[in-house]
């Protein structure tokens, strides 16, 4: 079981890391024509989702880490 556990916790690292990446490139990529109170709002979104994504393993695994590459 906490092995199980230990893979739940890196993918869920994974899909927070790649969903926060993904709203940054989306933000660059049509940031003329977003508000910037949307941009502002998306790139903390994108922030508060690789940490959220960091603090989930870092529950299970005892390790912290922003980048889920890292062991």
């Amino acid at each position: 079981m906490e092995a199980f556990l230990e893979k739940l916790s890196l993918l869920v690292h994974w899909v927070c890391f790649a969903i926060g990446i993904a709203v940054f490139i989306a933000v660059i990529i049509y940031r003329s024509d977003l508000d910037i109170l949307f941009i502002s709002l998306s790139i903390g979104f994108s922030i508060v989702s690789v940490f959220v994504g960091a603090a989930i393993r870092w529950m299970f695994l005892s390790s912290f880490h922003l980048f889920p590459w890292k062991s």
